[in-house]
């Protein structure tokens, strides 16, 4: 991927030339101005004008020579080189170096203008003479070090001085040395003076002396190297710079004190640099082989000191790298009697080195030195690394601890998969498979970066060998991108790696990829994050180019035009818009308008209109929790009752679930829901979708302090509805992993809970064990991570040690379900066995774990491993050396004669441990005997064949709804006192029964919801108090049910709550509705007890007793129809239509009006005018005009006296003011009558008869008195009676209050009165 490879480029400096223009017309005045300050006593002004002089003598040196300037110039410098200042004599000999430049340069682009200075480089002597100056003898040092001290001069020489002092010490230990080092700024000036031309090239011979015996450093070994590589330097000065390096890499390298392990810093500072120097400069091959790599070979790439053992690595490397390139090879043998058996010399030497250095790089400790290694030993050495021996070692590599290790590892195994592909496909195959289900089980984010990244490498590098794979690669990354969009390493990793597999598989590359657009275009948006976007658009170029997915993302995703055209527009680094460009090369072109007319407002405006319709006509279902017992009990069909009162408790309970005001509630609803289930056993696969979605909502939203009773009631309702959690394994999942790393006090639940999923899906719990597996892994990577259990404190290690435990147990309930995962669990079972850290105890279960899983994974596929660890175990701790040969006894069983290989190995270990063991020494006897059979499969066969029995015995178990006996005579003793409470203790007395019908239910639900909740929420017994009545309604006897009805007839007469009325009319509605199931019920046990005595066909007294059980049913029928009939149904109707309980009171009503007319055809007697105009008051409530109508026709057919209102509240106004003109010619100083006509003639816009009509009846108004006799009233009305209590207006003494009737008839004439005049008077 050239776009993430290429490293950044650095910027390129520009001069302005206005600025050179300006200097080049004001030179002479800027140089004369500038030469004014040179005896200015100032160090500061010193300094700044060493640094203008030569860059002004290098802007225009032709004028800057004609002048007195370059004398002046190298007089200031020199006196400037004669200072103490350290600093001042650096900046001289820089800007000597600068100034032999500029001379340099100025003749080299001079144009024919003549010129009367003589170059700088023609005298050298004086500027050698300053240069050697600065090599001080060794032997010097001390004297001038002591008169440095004597004299006392200033601090910055004395540190000067005491530096070149350590320095010359150190190197005199490893490197012997005539002269000290000079500062950089000397080797800085003669790198300079040696570009300058072949006349001051020829002066650098006499200080070559001087170069080569002051020791090693990087300022040197930089000038040295420019020299080398000036091609204007002669041949033998090269030869002469190369051949007193080799000597001195000669001194530091033989010398024994370089292979020392206590070096101080500056030595091995030194042996550093020697290893580089053979690095940086081109020796010559005979120079280097055998003499260097020798030494490398066997001192120095095993070095004690890991700087030194990395430096010597890459050194080797580089050499045997040039040693390998043909013109080496060819001047190697060219000396030799015969240059094949050279070669082919040298080729195995060269094989040997670079098996060496591989081992180094498996086995070494530090990761800096192993990285360093695989960096080194790429393309050159195939032809060495491609041999088995080798690639062992390789792959081990793979799985180091050092991701970077890992990748370089494993791509340069697959560049080698091409030379030796037998060798290394096969494991190449199993690490895919390892890698993708790392990628789905591993836990930490570094894990799943690191394998995607691993699985990027396998893919770019092995093609063949993963195309056969693409489809499962595939769906192991696409959710892994949309699972980690905020986890930006990760993404980019995997989004890299999709990338690679786009560019291998092509067209064939699955279509689902291209559904990672959105994420794509989401990673390139994020412009915090300069990776991310770089992957990002290489990934869509490789999907778009290698998939031929052109045009069609542009039509898709119009917003990846706009982003890629903002990078071009962006100040973004140069391969980037580079690769945009491609990008946008390989998508196509696509048309104009049709990107115009897909980003038109008023189009997406039309379409989100569209939108908000389609939304607003949905409509939400119901909840099915939030129906009442009624409607509950006529959905629920053909059910029993039972079904249904179970139905009726779950459904409470989940009320209480959703009520978010009753938090307090809810564990104790989930407690009766678990305790419902359990007794449900296999029949509560109906509530399953109901319970589950709530009680884990529930869980989330509870406090910290609930969590524990929570996931205890979840783990037994999930054994109870055992393969109907299928649909739920996810969500219980996601709860786990919710709680597992925050709630680590609740982490031996969740291992339960775990173990509750694996023994209710059975067989189906390996479709889901990848899902729990990172769970396990968590909790043996907490232990491998710290030292062992024992460091921690009591309560600590106690808790590990109990999640540990949990943890063996429920991977035995796993069964064959891990034989897919075994490999990723074993590993770490057999650490826990294996370290003497851990309590024996766990050690010992572990092992029992393995034994236990024997039975149901084979073992063999694991057998070097385990045999290894085992055997280790064995030797170290005596107490569990016979479980480890159980153990191994298993492994022989599985393996049967192929055990043979390994036999010799245990019974070595035995026999060093005087250990014996008579089932293994028997069974490997067998083995060992030609004639015995192998019989490798009975341990798992008699192990599934108790499994098989274990379940069938299982899923024989007993499922009883199991009734309860009630209590009558404390029912007996609360409904008898009834009788005795005034009205105002009704509500009281009602509440007690609702709680005891419900505690005395027979039906196990209803009662374990008066048990756990009843006496906490007053409301669970009146939600639940029509299904208990049934229940228990059902178990009394005839006189116990009409004593009851009584009582409840007693409460509903006398009682005017409405919530008591509501109560009662509900429960003589359910008791209505459940007859016909009671009569099912009865029937289907008559049936069953008919069948049980069809069983017993021989005994003589069969007949009587069918004849008792049949009059026994029919006795049953009639008190059921006596029952029905007990409360009055006009009692029932007068309180449902007092309680405006409309739609019971017409049912009631009816039913009184069916009775009375069937009563008619018998007795010669016609229905009431009271029941019919009751019927119509009811309807007319009920808005059921038609219904209304069709009473009012049956008192027509029947005779039956009409009123006038009856017609009114019909909306018939002309027939009622008919009716009221008929009984007006009879009655007319009747004062309803007048009334009734008046509401006639307003409703048919009567208005001047209206309006004559109200102002005849104001004036009789006015003649009433305040007190007058009822005799003498102007009118009759149905206000006055004296012979009733309920009419508005009583008599006493034939003595009527006329004030008040007055204001109150003239309160209904008004409004009717002004609305005529009103209407009248508009018409006119």
């Amino acid at each position: 991927m050239d776009i993430i490879d290429n490293p950044e480029q650095s910027q390129i400096q520009v001069q302005s030339s206005l600025i050179r223009s300006v200097m080049l017309e004001n030179f002479v005045n800027i140089c004369n101005q500038a030469f004014q300050y040179r005896q200015q006593p100032k160090q500061m002004i010193a300094n700044v004008l060493i640094r203008i002089l030569p860059r002004l003598a290098s802007l225009n040196y032709s004028v800057f020579s004609h002048q007195p300037y370059v004398d002046a110039t190298m007089n200031f410098i020199y006196e400037r080189i004669s200072s103490r200042e350290l600093k001042e004599r650096q900046l001289a000999f820089h800007a000597l170096g600068l100034m032999i430049l500029a001379d340099k340069s100025s003749r080299v682009n001079e144009t024919g203008l003549p010129t009367t200075s003589k170059p700088l480089t023609k005298d050298m002597s004086k500027i050698l003479e300053y240069l050697k100056q600065t090599f001080t003898p060794i032997s010097s040092t001390a004297t001038s070090l002591a008169s440095t001290h004597s004299h006392r001069r200033n601090n910055s020489i004395q540190s000067v001085t005491v530096s070149l002092q350590q320095q010359t010490s150190s190197i005199n230990n490893l490197l012997p040395c005539r002269y000290t080092a000079p500062d950089s700024s000397v080797f800085a000036c003669i790198t300079m003076i040696g570009e300058a031309g072949p006349d001051a090239s020829k002066c650098l011979d006499t200080l070559l002396d001087y170069l080569l015996h002051c020791g090693l450093n990087h300022s040197l070994l930089f000038c040295l190297n420019k020299l080398c590589l000036n091609p204007l330097m002669h041949t033998e000065t090269k030869r002469k710079i190369h051949q007193g390096l080799l000597e001195n890499l000669r001194s530091v390298l033989c010398n024994p004190l370089a292979y020392n392990t206590n070096l101080s810093n500056e030595q091995s500072d030194i042996i550093i640099i020697a290893l580089q120097t053979l690095r940086i400069f081109d020796f010559e091959a005979q120079a280097i082989e055998p003499y260097f790599i020798d030494i490398l070979n066997t001192r120095f790439i095993e070095h004690e000191i890991v700087r030194i053992r990395i430096e010597s690595i890459i050194t080797i490397t580089f050499l045997l790298r040039k040693l390998l390139s043909p013109t080496s090879q060819t001047i190697l043998s060219s000396n030799a009697v015969s240059s094949l058996t050279a070669a082919n010399k040298l080729r195995i030497k060269i094989g040997h080195i670079t098996h060496r250095i591989l081992t180094i790089g498996v086995t070494d400790l530090d990761p800096d030195v192993r990285y360093n290694v695989f960096l080194t030993l790429q393309e050159d050495f195939k032809q060495f690394l491609a041999k088995s021996e080798a690639l062992e070692l390789l792959f081990f590599s793979v799985h180091d601890e050092c991701h970077e290790i890992r990748e370089l590892a494993l791509s340069l195994i697959g560049r080698l998969s091409n030379i030796n592909p037998a060798y290394v496909l096969p494991p190449l195959r199993h690490l895919l498979l390892q890698l993708l289900t790392e990628l789905e089980i591993g836990c930490a984010l570094s894990g799943k970066e690191q394998a995607s990244r691993l699985l990027g490498q396998l893919i770019a590098n092995t093609p063949r060998i993963v195309r056969p794979y693409m489809q499962s690669i595939t769906q192991a990354l696409l959710p892994l991108i949309k699972q980690h969009e905020q986890h930006s390493n990760v993404l980019i990793a995997l989004v890299r790696t999709v990338g690679e597999q786009a560019q291998v598989c092509g067209i064939d590359l699955d279509q689902r990829v291209h559904d990672l657009f959105p994420v794509l275009i989401n990673m390139m948006q994020d412009t915090s994050n300069y990776r991310k976007r770089e992957v990002a658009l290489w990934t869509v170029g490789q999907i778009v180019e290698s998939c031929c997915y052109v045009i069609e993302p542009l039509q898709k995703y119009p917003i990846l035009l706009d982003v890629l055209l903002q990078f071009l527009k962006s100040p973004e680094e140069t391969p980037f818009r580079r690769e945009t460009i491609r990008v946008l090369g390989f998508l196509g072109a696509i048309d104009p308008y049709h990107v115009r007319s897909s980003n038109d407002p008023l189009r997406s405006l039309s379409f989100d209109v569209n939108d908000i319709a389609s939304t607003h006509r949905v409509r939400a279902q119901p909840d099915p929790i939030e129906i009442s017992s009624n409607e509950l009990l006529v959905a629920s069909g053909a059910q029993s009752l039972t079904d249904f009162y179970t139905s009726m408790a779950i459904y409470v309970c989940l009320r209480v679930l959703k009520d978010p005001n009753s938090p307090q509630l809810h564990l104790k609803a989930v407690q009766a829901i678990s305790i419902i289930l359990q007794w449900l056993g296999s029949s509560c696969t109906q509530y399953v979708s109901l319970v589950l979605p709530r009680l884990l909502s529930v869980v989330r939203s509870t406090d910290d302090r609930n969590l524990v009773p929570y996931f205890r009631q979840i783990n037994i309702i999930i054994i109870s509805i055992k393969g109907s959690i299928i649909q739920y394994v996810n969500d219980v999942v996601q709860l786990i992993r919710d709680y597992w790393d925050t709630h680590t006090d609740l982490q031996i639940l969740l291992i339960q809970t775990i173990e509750s999923l694996a023994a209710a899906l059975d067989s189906e719990f390996r479709h889901y064990i990848h899902l729990l597996l990172p769970f396990v892994m968590k909790t043996f990577r907490i232990d491998s991570n710290i030292s062992g259990v024992n460091n921690l404190t009591a309560n600590q290690s106690q808790d590990r040690q109990l999640i540990l435990s949990q943890m063996f147990s429920t991977l035995n309930k796993f069964g064959k379900t891990l034989k897919p995962h075994f490999n990723v669990v074993l590993p770490s079972i057999l650490d826990i066995a294996s370290i003497n850290t851990y309590p024996i105890k766990l050690q010992k279960e572990a092992l029992d774990t393995i034994e236990q899983l024997a039975d149901k994974v084979f073992l063999s596929d694991y057998v070097s491993a385990i045999l290894q660890i085992l055997l280790r175990i064995i030797r170290k701790t005596s107490s569990l050396q016979m479980k480890c040969l159980d153990i191994i006894l298993i492994i022989a069983q599985q393996m049967g004669k192929h055990f043979l290989v390994f036999s010799s190995l245990v019974s070595k270990t035995m026999e060093d441990m005087k250990l014996q063991h008579s089932k293994y020494e028997l069974y490997i006897s067998k083995l060992k005997d030609s004639s015995f059979v192998d019989v490798q499969t009975e341990t798992i066969a008699n192990s599934n064949q108790l499994s098989t029995q274990s379940s069938s015995d299982t899923s024989r178990r007993h499922d009883e709804k199991v009734l309860y006996t009630i209590r009558t005579d404390q029912l007996r003793l609360h409904w008898t006192q009834a009788m005795q409470r005034k009205a105002k203790d009704l509500p009281m007395w009602l509440n007690k029964f609702q709680q005891l019908v419900l505690e005395q239910s027979p039906v196990y639900p209803l009662r374990a919801m008066g048990t756990c909740l009843a006496q906490v929420s007053p409301s669970i017994p009146r939600d639940l108090f029509n299904a208990s009545f049934i229940s228990c309604w059902s178990e009394l006897n005839s006189h116990d049910r009409q004593s009851l009805t009584n009582a409840l007839t007693y409460v509903l007469s006398e009682s005017d709550k409405p919530d008591v009325i509501q109560t009662i009319l509900n429960l003589a509605e359910f008791r209505n509705q459940c007859d016909l199931k009671l009569k099912l019920e009865r029937q289907q046990k008559t049936n069953k007890r008919s069948e049980d005595l069809n069983l017993n066909d021989t005994n003589d007294d069969i007949p009587s007793d069918r004849d008792k059980i049949k009059k026994k049913d029919q006795n049953q029928d009639i008190d059921d129809d006596l029952e029905r009939s007990l409360i009055n149904i006009n009692l029932l109707s007068e309180k449902a239509f007092s309680v405006r309980a409309y739609a019971k009171a017409l049912r009631y009503k009816e039913e009184e009006f069916q009775r009375q007319h069937d009563a008619a055809s018998t007795t010669q007697q016609s229905v009431t005018s009271d029941i019919v105009e009751s019927l119509i008051s009811i309807n007319h409530e009920l808005q059921q005009s038609e219904a209304a109508y069709g009473a009012l026709q049956y008192a027509k057919q029947h005779n039956i006296k009409i009123k006038g209102l009856w017609y009114e509240k019909l909306n018939q106004w002309e027939r009622a003011l008919r009716n009221y003109d008929f009984w007006k010619t009879n009655d007319a100083s009747n004062m309803d009558i007048h009334l009734g006509r008046m509401r006639c003639m307003q409703a048919l816009g009567s208005w001047s008869e209206l309006r004559e009509l109200a102002t005849q009846i104001w004036d009789i108004t006015e003649t009433l008195r305040d007190e007058q006799p009822v005799s003498l009233l102007p009118f009759s009305t149905s206000l006055i009676d004296k012979n009733s209590s309920s009419t508005v207006f009583n008599s006493h003494h034939g003595m009527v209050n006329g004030r008040e009737l007055k204001k109150y008839l003239q309160q209904k004439i008004a409004p009717m009165a002004t609305r005529a005049a009103w209407s009248f008077i508009n018409s006119i």
